[in-house]
C-alpha cells in the first residue's frame, strides 16, 4: 500500500493505494474544488473508497461546557454533510471513477468524551448529554445512517466498517486518543479489512 498526503489552506486528504485501480480517499475537511487536485493522481475507471465525515459529528464543547442549558448545533449539520459528500460523489463520477462509500468507524464514547471536556466543565457538558456519555454516539450513528441511505439512493456500493476496530481490538488499539480518529495501526486494519471485503464481494 502507498499513501500521500497533501495538505493545503488546512484541507486534508490522504490517498492510499490499495491495489491496482482501488484507492482510499481519506478526506479531513470540506472538499469542494480542492478534490480535483487529488483526482489527478486517480486514473479513470478507479474505484475509490471514500472516508470522510468523522469531524462533522463535533460540537462547540467549550460554548457547551458554559452554557449546557442552552441550544447547541453541531459545527456541521447532516444536511450539510450529506450534501457535501453528494458533491464529492459528483466529482468522482466526472472523473470517470467509481466511488464506494465507506462508514465511519465507531465512537468510542468514554475517550472521546475524556478528550473533548479536558480543559473544560466536565460536569457541565455531561449535563447536556443528559448524564451519559454514550449519547456521543448518537449524531455519529445519524451520519452512518446517512451514508447507507445515500449509497442506496445513488445506488453506489457500501462498505460498512462501524464495528472493525472494535471488533478487532484484540490487535491493538486502533484509536487515536480522541477515540474517534482511527491511529496508524487503525488505519492499516480498516484498509486491510476494506481490500479484503472488496475482494470477497467482487
Amino acid at each position: 500500500m502507498k499513501t500521500s498526503q497533501h495538505t493545503r489552506k488546512g484541507f486534508v486528504i490522504s490517498t492510499t493505494r490499495l491495489a491496482e485501480n482501488l484507492f482510499i480517499f481519506t478526506i479531513g475537511d470540506m472538499p469542494k474544488s480542492h478534490l480535483q487536485h487529488h483526482l489527478k493522481e486517480v486514473d479513470a475507471g478507479a474505484k475509490i473508497v471514500l472516508q470522510y465525515g468523522g469531524n462533522s459529528c463535533n460540537f462547540d464543547w467549550k460554548s457547551i461546557a458554559s452554557s449546557p442549558e442552552g441550544y447547541h448545533l453541531p459545527k456541521r449539520s447532516i444536511d450539510a454533510f450529506e450534501s457535501t459528500y453528494k458533491e464529492i460523489i459528483d466529482q468522482i463520477l466526472a472523473h470517470g471513477c467509481t466511488p464506494i462509500i465507506a462508514t465511519l468507524p465507531a465512537l468510542l464514547p468514554q475517550r472521546h468524551f475524556d478528550h473533548i471536556s479536558h480543559g473544560l466543565n466536565r460536569g457541565n457538558i455531561l449535563q447536556w448529554l443528559h448524564h451519559d456519555v454514550n449519547t456521543l454516539s448518537n449524531y455519529h450513528e445519524q451520519h452512518n445512517q446517512t451514508l447507507k441511505q445515500l449509497a442506496q439512493e445513488r445506488e453506489i456500493r457500501l462498505m460498512d466498517i462501524s464495528n472493525i476496530l472494535i471488533d478487532q481490538r484484540s490487535l491493538g488499539d486502533g484509536y487515536s486518543r480522541d477515540g474517534m480518529h482511527p491511529n496508524k495501526t487503525g488505519q492499516s486494519i480498516i484498509n486491510n479489512a476494506l481490500l479484503a471485503t472488496f475482494f470477497a464481494e467482487k
